[in-house]
């Protein structure tokens, strides 16, 4: 049986024999989220956002010189994976 993965704890319950009876000590646990990796990069545009990668860390986009915006778009980190779509930049057509 495969066990679902968690991301944090918010609360445990410890109970020690060296406190009163039925006094439950409760300590916050945290186990990091995952951290993402480079985040997607798209031909003509350049990443708004800088290492660690961390949960829920969003990252925006900008076209470089000579390209012009066609979509917008920004990925954001979620336990270790990119979310969202990067902006898409064409080539200014300079022959028009």
């Amino acid at each position: 049986m495969e066990l679902p993965q968690v991301s944090y704890l918010p609360k445990a319950t410890i109970y020690t024999p060296h406190l009163d009876v039925g006094q439950p000590l409760q300590r916050a646990l945290h186990v990091p989220e995952a951290q993402c990796s480079e985040p997607p990069v798209n031909p003509g545009t350049r990443k708004v956002c800088s290492r660690p990668y961390i949960h829920g860390e969003t990252c925006a986009y900008r076209c470089l010189d000579g390209y012009t915006r066609v979509s917008d778009g920004s990925v954001t980190c979620s336990d270790g994976v990119w979310i969202g779509t990067p902006i898409t930049c064409n080539i200014v057509d300079e022959t028009r």
